[in-house]
């Protein structure tokens, strides 16, 4: 499940749409993802990473990316990898006989202790060029403030939503 902002510029009124975390085709999304990736479509790093290693997690959440030079921001999936290095993988990972790697869906930000980061897509500023800054996971509202890309003044924000 997701959650969502609209926001509307205070001053141009350009309208703007935001949607956090995943939806109903969260699990689908995942699973895809990982076949994606043992296929080589997110090139042969990230191919030979899960080929080596079955204790792999995928996030391919909504989040916002915001520059840390212009203040621009988008909306895009993260592509974060993360390897689990808790102790009691059977009784932490809903195991079954025969599985033979973690279950596509598990959500590594929700057990901070159990995973390491090992790979984040970099999500670049297309004004900048630099690397932009992915929002907290843990965000609230006023975190999420951002401001018009047209004319750079503050959005209000209008409504919220939960998406599946």
């Amino acid at each position: 499940m997701g959650f969502g902002l609209e926001y509307r510029c205070s001053k141009c009124k350009k309208e703007y749409s935001v949607s956090l975390y995943e939806g109903f085709d969260g699990d689908e999304t995942h699973i895809n993802t990982i076949a994606q990736i043992e296929e080589g479509k997110y090139g042969k790093q990230l191919k030979s990473l899960f080929e080596k290693n079955h204790f792999l997690a995928v996030d391919v959440s909504m989040y916002i990316y915001r520059c840390s030079i212009c203040g621009s921001w988008k909306n895009e999936k993260s592509m974060d990898i993360y390897e689990y290095i808790g102790s009691d993988m059977k009784n932490e990972l809903w195991w079954e006989e025969g599985i033979d790697r973690i279950p596509h869906y598990v959500h590594p930000q929700n057990k901070p202790d159990k995973y390491k980061l090992i790979y984040q897509k970099a999500h670049r500023c297309e004004k900048c060029n630099v690397e932009m800054d992915q929002l907290s996971r843990e965000v609230t509202e006023e975190d999420m403030e951002v401001p018009c890309l047209k004319c750079g003044r503050p959005n209000k924000k209008i409504s919220s939503f939960i998406w599946d």
